[in-house]
């Protein structure tokens, strides 16, 4: 009995003790919450109570955050906000951007720019939501969101001064346009290579003004004129287009044309031959392949060289010269000079056939036949040899000064024996030799035979060129006419040796007349002529090959000696056919 007792005695007192927990928990549950409630509506209003002094500290401004056409206008008024924007319009600059870095500039003051308002700011003012932006940042007005507006200002400005100003800009000129290149084959050094195209700078003009036009009108400060659709002139053909098939078509072209040669021409600058100019000498098939016809390959060299010829050689072509104690006179070649370029055609179509074979860039001079020693001075230099046949005087010029002068005589004023006019070169030095005349057709002699100490030919094919003559004592004007040589220059003994000492091989000898000496020429010397052989004679002639012309050493033509040699006597009764070096 007493055991069933105590038993329902503590479960009697467990129930007591859950019940009491479960108060109690409501009890603090319950308190829990109002202080919640209590916190919430503390918190609340302390939100409230910022909110309200936010609100009256804004009252009127823009809310902080807040940006036009990006300027920060938070906690400025309109008024001061207008001012903000006044004062950037005041200031005002356009940079335009072009090409190349280049870079241009419209100001205010350029255009007459002014702000005017019209109360969109304060429109933007009366369109903020105090709460909704006070609840979206949470109250912190030091670092809220950014609200960007964006106004179109409302500006004035000059419109011809603007139009002017556009006009006057310097990329927008013609003149100062360069055209875009297409990408395109280029030949370089000894292979065909594919350069990209360039850009260029041709602008359109319309599109450019409008986007600058627009620029200012919306106070923008840039524009970047390669941004915008159109406003440059692209090139046609890009790598992106034609590169692949360009480079096929260097692949085919590069083992035909992987030479070029590279010209130093006489006037200085340089002419080139490369696969520019030989990838039209192949034939190309359908197929965009190449083939060299060594016919048609050979011919174009010969082409090439004759047209490079035309425009090189000068020899027998008039030339002006500053004659002594004259000044300027024009030279008129008789057809006997050798002095001047001529391209040696035979010898420069061998060479540039070599050359075009060699898969090498090479830089020489054309093969020249004749040629001219200097640059300077029309080509004759500063060192040379001046003749006047009209003076009969000579003066050798060496580094630009008088080295020597002394009179002379000139061949014989007949068809047959004057000195040609025209311009020279020393073809050699020769000492102590013998000049043999032609032959007498009757006496099987030569005309004359004299021994000179000093020989220097500038006339190979007449045989004349200058050397002493102890025959002679008279020199100077008017000894040409009647008493001349054979066309060789006499010189005084005397000076002889020291115009062998001052010329030099290749040195020019420039001869001419200061009168019409075409019109005062007498009539060639008639040339004696053999009496007719016999049959008996010529017989004897083949049986015995001493008799007649002797098969020897050819005699050269020289210059001859006149008649009066050794007696110092002029001859002047009468042309002397039997004149001598």
């Amino acid at each position: 009995m007493s055991s069933v007792s105590n038993s329902a005695t503590m479960s009697i007192s467990k129930k007591r003790r859950k019940k009491k927990k479960k108060q109690r928990a409501r009890l603090i549950i319950l308190f829990s919450s109002m202080g919640l409630l209590i916190l919430a509506l503390l918190i609340g209003m302390v939100f409230v109570s910022n909110y309200n002094k936010f609100k009256t500290a804004y009252a009127g401004k823009f809310f902080p955050g807040t940006k036009i056409n990006g300027i920060d206008v938070g906690g400025k008024t309109p008024d001061q906000v207008e001012k903000l924007l006044a004062d950037s319009v005041e200031n005002y600059k356009l940079s335009i951007k072009f090409r190349n870095d280049q870079t241009e500039t419209i100001t205010e003051s350029d255009i007459n720019y002014h702000y005017r308002s019209d109360g969109t700011v304060k429109r933007l003012l009366l369109r903020q939501d105090a709460w909704k932006w006070y609840s979206s940042n949470f109250g912190h007005t030091t670092d809220p969101k950014i609200t960007n507006e964006k106004v179109t200002t409302q500006t004035t400005y000059d419109e011809e001064m603007l139009g002017a100003k556009i006009d006057e800009l310097p990329e927008l000129k013609e003149e100062n346009m360069t055209p875009p290149t297409d990408c395109h084959l280029e030949f370089q050094e000894t292979k065909f290579v594919v350069v990209p195209e360039t850009n260029g700078t041709i602008l359109n003009k319309d599109i450019v003004k409008k986007a600058i036009l627009d620029a200012v009108a919306e106070t923008n400060p840039t524009v970047d004129v390669d941004a915008i659709e159109g406003a440059y002139t692209s090139a046609a053909n890009t790598m992106a287009t034609v590169g692949e098939a360009l480079q096929k078509e260097a692949d085919a072209l590069n083992p035909f044309t992987n030479s070029s040669v590279h010209y130093d021409m006489p006037d200085g600058s340089t002419q080139t031959l490369d696969g520019n100019t030989t990838k039209d000498w192949l034939v190309k098939h359908e197929d965009g392949t190449y083939s060299k016809d060594e016919g048609s390959w050979n011919q174009h060299i010969q082409n090439y060289v004759a047209q490079m010829a035309a425009s090189i050689d000068n020899i027998g072509k008039d030339r002006t010269f500053n004659a002594t104690g004259i000044g300027e006179i024009t030279i008129t070649d008789d057809g006997f000079s050798t002095y001047g370029y001529e391209v040696n055609q035979e010898e420069e179509i061998k060479q540039l056939t070599a050359d075009l074979s060699s898969g090498e860039s090479i830089k020489r001079e054309p093969k020249y036949s004749h040629w001219e020693t200097s640059k300077e001075n029309n080509g004759f230099g500063n060192s040379y040899v001046e003749i006047d046949a009209t003076r009969q005087h000579m003066w050798i010029y060496k580094n630009g000064q008088v080295a020597l002068e002394t009179d002379i005589v000139t061949g014989m004023m007949t068809a047959s024996e004057y000195t040609p006019e025209g311009i020279y070169m020393v073809e050699g030095k020769e000492r102590h030799t013998k000049l043999i005349g032609e032959k007498d057709p009757v006496t099987k002699k030569p005309e004359y035979e004299v021994d000179v100490e000093y020989w220097m030919p500038f006339i190979l094919s007449k045989q004349i060129g200058m050397h002493d003559a102890s025959w002679k004592y008279v020199f100077g004007q008017g000894q040409n006419i009647w008493n001349g040589s054979n066309g060789c220059i006499n010189l005084p003994v005397d000076v002889a040796g020291q115009v062998w000492d001052l010329v030099d091989f290749d040195m020019p000898v420039i001869v001419y007349y200061t009168d019409d000496h075409k019109s005062q020429l007498r009539p060639a010397k008639v040339k004696k002529t053999a009496p007719a052989e016999t049959n008996e004679n010529t017989q004897e002639n083949q049986d015995n090959p001493s008799n007649g012309e002797e098969n020897t050493t050819p005699q050269q033509e020289t210059p001859a000696v006149p008649e009066d040699q050794g007696d110092g006597q002029e001859n002047n009764e009468g042309y002397n056919e039997t004149t001598e070096g």
